[in-house]
Parts: structure tokens; sequence; C-alpha cells
């Protein structure tokens, strides 16, 4: 005698199984995947600024413009210098829109760039700059951390060959570049040579007066016969 068992629909039980034509087996349907709201952009992670060198503290004035070269010096290949130096414009404040005026420009370069310069109390320059390029900026920022605080004599010394080792540049960007350097440097030592001449206007003035009101005193009280008192 055989007996003869009628087993349960497998598709009634399981209605998201499907069995494939060519296949004695099931196969799931997968839910449509959602798309994402936002994709997320992958950063390598960077050098934080603090291990660059130019940023060190206990550099004194003097030395920075070797530690700038050697800096540059060490990464031979082009591409390893621009990103450096964009880690550089990172490192760079923001100026306001007030420094951002046309008097402030800098002529001759391919983006717009903003150099502010001042002469401090004590005699020393004191700059900002900003950029709307991030390869200017970067550009900026070293030469701000190599003359900011410097004497005016040290950032007329300062001459665009000494910078030649710190190339910056792709084929067909080079020159450029350079010249970026060369007129934010040229643009800082003539804001530099107008602030001093300037600043000499203003002692010369400052004697005279101070010596037309000794001479006014000596007049009104060392002439024999008068005494004047007021």
């Amino acid at each position: 005698m055989t007996t003869t068992i009628t087993l349960p629909s497998f598709r009634s039980h399981f209605p998201s199984f499907s069995l494939h034509p060519n296949m004695n087996s099931a196969t799931l349907k997968s839910p449509p995947c959602p798309k994402p709201s936002r994709w997320v952009r992958f950063r390598p992670k960077q050098e934080p600024i603090k291990q660059l060198k130019c940023f060190h503290s206990s550099v004194p004035e003097s030395g920075r413009l070797h530690h700038l070269v050697s800096e540059f010096k060490a990464l031979p290949e082009p591409i390893d210098r621009v990103k450096r130096l964009l880690r550089y414009a990172e490192a760079l404040p923001r100026l306001d829109e007030s420094g951002r005026v046309e008097v402030n420009r800098v002529p001759g370069c391919a983006a717009q760039v903003w150099v502010e310069a001042r002469m401090d109390s004590n005699g020393l320059m004191r700059f900002r700059a900003d950029s709307d390029s991030e390869i200017s900026k970067g550009f900026c920022s070293c030469l701000i951390w190599v003359l900011d605080g410097a004497p005016p004599e040290a950032v007329a010394a300062v001459a665009a060959e000494d910078l030649a080792e710190v190339h910056v540049g792709l084929s067909g960007r080079t020159p450029s570049r350079v010249n970026t350097w060369q007129n934010v440097l040229v643009s800082m030592q003539k804001r530099t040579r107008l602030l001093v001449e300037q600043r000499r206007t203003a002692v010369a003035i400052d004697e005279i007066a101070s010596e037309g009101i000794h001479g006014k005193t000596q007049e009104r009280f060392c002439t024999p016969g008068v005494v004047q008192l007021s």
C-alpha cells in the first residue's frame, strides 16, 4: 500500500520567494535599495598644521626664510609642494571685508590678492593678506610667516632669488605662480618703504615742532630785560 502525502504549496508560505525557471531552487526577491539622500565624500587624512616647520614658534625670525626654503626643498615632487602650500593656506586667517579693498590689491596677479601692511609702535612690520585662490593664499601665508614682525631693513633685504628653491608649480602653470611670489613680495616691500618714509616725515615734523616751541620758550624767558609770564 502506497501512502501519498500532499505538502502545502511552497509558494503560498513564502510569497517573497519565486522559483527560478531553470533551477529547482528558491530565489529571494530583494527589495530595491533606497538611494542615499546625500553622498559622503571620502577625504584622506592630512597632517596637522602644527607639524609644519614654518609654524614652529621656536624658529627665530632671522632663520625663518632658511626654514621655509628647507621645508619645500625636501619635497622633490611638484605635486607634494602644492599640497604643502595648500596646508599653509589653511593656516592663514581670513582678511575681513574692510581689508579687501582696491587700495590693498596686489597688481600683476592672476588671482585677486590683498595685502595689508602697518608699522607697530616698535617700528616692526605687520602684515595681513588674503586671496580668492588657495595657491596664492598659500604664498601669502609663507611670506607673512617670514616677514611679519621683522624690521623694515629685513623686509627690504629679501630678494626674489631667495625664494627660487621654494619652487611650487605644475607643468604649464609655473610662470604665473612665480609671478605671484614676486608680486606679493614686491608689494610688501613697497608698502614697507612707504611706511618708513611716513614714519620719518612724522618724526621730522615732531622735531621741528619741538624746536619751534623750544625757540619760543628761549625767546620768551631768555631775552634780557623781558619777562613774560602767562
